[in-house]
């Protein structure tokens, strides 16, 4: 297992064939054309920002977590699908395509912005679960699919601030009985349910 912890992190890997865990206490940033994942990464910034702008491919889990914001621009997953893709952070930045293939859950854990087109593919027995709002910078639009008989689940509004051009997803669920929310301001819906 490689394991690397500093104040901030500048990292450009290409290969990563064993597992991998950077924590920093400032800012993450990965940039590069493209990386493999042959092994599970995990990127943890307990007092700043996570950014990937990169291609990301291989059957290995994309852990981020940050207190500040997580940006996640780039082709995840477009050649060899992730096995698990989890966000957690104050605030979420989305553009670009991820594709997961796995029986994990992808989740999005707090407020995401849809800086882009960004379209999530779950092929895998597993759901997409947003657990904060969803809205868009710019009108941008966001599709979501997910195999047969898993769900789409938003568990708070989304559009309520800043409107997404449109909205396409599958097997849709909308909040849990106690905390309700409404998609709301988007020109264009389509749920298939």
């Amino acid at each position: 297992r490689q394991a690397l912890s500093a104040t901030n992190v500048e990292e450009a890997f290409e290969t990563v064939n064993s597992p991998m865990a950077i924590n920093a206490t400032g800012n993450i940033s990965i940039a590069t054309a493209s990386a493999t994942l042959n092994s599970n990464v995990r990127l943890d910034s307990s007092g700043g920002n996570v950014s990937i702008s990169s291609n990301v491919d291989g059957q290995s889990a994309l852990q981020t977590f940050a207190n500040g914001s997580a940006t996640l621009t780039g082709n995840f997953g477009g050649n060899t699908a992730l096995a698990d893709l989890d966000v957690q952070a104050a605030s979420v930045s989305l553009s670009g395509q991820y594709n997961v293939q796995n029986d994990n859950e992808v989740t999005f854990r707090g407020p995401v912005e849809i800086a882009g087109d960004a379209t999530v593919n779950h092929s895998g027995a597993g759901d997409i679960t947003f657990f904060d709002t969803v809205d868009s910078t710019g009108g941008n639009n966001l599709t979501l699919t997910t195999a047969d008989n898993q769900h789409t689940n938003f568990e708070a509004n989304v559009g309520g601030t800043n409107a997404l051009g449109s909205l396409t997803a599958d097997g849709v669920e909308l909040g849990k009985a106690d905390a309700p929310n409404t998609v709301t301001g988007t020109p264009q819906v389509s749920f298939d349910t």
